[in-house]
């Protein structure tokens, strides 16, 4: 059986109606047609309706068919009056509220404060017990804590420099020019 590509772009699919035209681009080119003839039969003087009358048909067969960098002119339109009269300048507030993520969250526990006394001093006394141990574990402290000590104590005699305090100086005096050096 032969295999067929399962179409993936379903949604964007535009019905051609009008030969090549979608049902949206003829509607805008009429829009334009219909404008450009309301311009034309109105009763004003020639100079004046015949620019507007070529405008709205051009403007209409423009938004129909003419895309910018992918984009229909329409959407060029709306994004040039968007970014015209939106503010270019915002002022920041700072909030007084901390966010709630930001918060510490303090933990619940259900269980009594009888068993967790007595949990608290059976770890206690486990710990003891395992304190003393003599190990692999034990050895392996006792060397960490020798080499700890040993690289604190490469530091022990080092000091660190204390900054001297700087004695203020005078601010400088400006000396006035003569008037004989004056330009103005």
């Amino acid at each position: 059986m032969e295999q067929h590509p399962i179409p993936q772009n379903i949604s964007s699919y535009q019905f051609r109606l009008v030969g090549d035209m979608t049902l949206k681009q003829f509607f805008q080119l009429a829009g334009g047609f219909l404008v450009g003839l309301i311009f034309y039969s109105s009763p004003l003087i020639g100079i004046i309706k015949w620019p507007f009358a070529i405008f709205s048909v051009i403007l209409g067969a423009a938004m129909a068919f003419v895309p910018l960098e992918e984009r229909p002119l329409e959407k060029w339109i709306f994004a040039f009056f968007k970014a015209i009269y939106s503010p270019t300048l915002f002022k920041w507030k700072k909030t007084t509220e901390t966010p709630k993520f930001f918060l510490d969250e303090t933990p619940t526990s259900n269980i009594p404060a009888s068993q967790s006394q007595s949990q608290d001093a059976a770890l206690k006394t486990y710990l003891e017990s395992t304190r003393g141990s003599t190990g692999p574990l034990a050895k392996l402290e006792m060397a960490e804590q020798g080499f700890l000590a040993a690289l604190t104590g490469i530091f022990a005699g080092v000091k660190t420099p204390v900054a001297k305090e700087q004695s203020k100086l005078p601010p400088p005096q400006l000396r006035q020019l003569p008037k004989s050096w004056r330009f103005l």
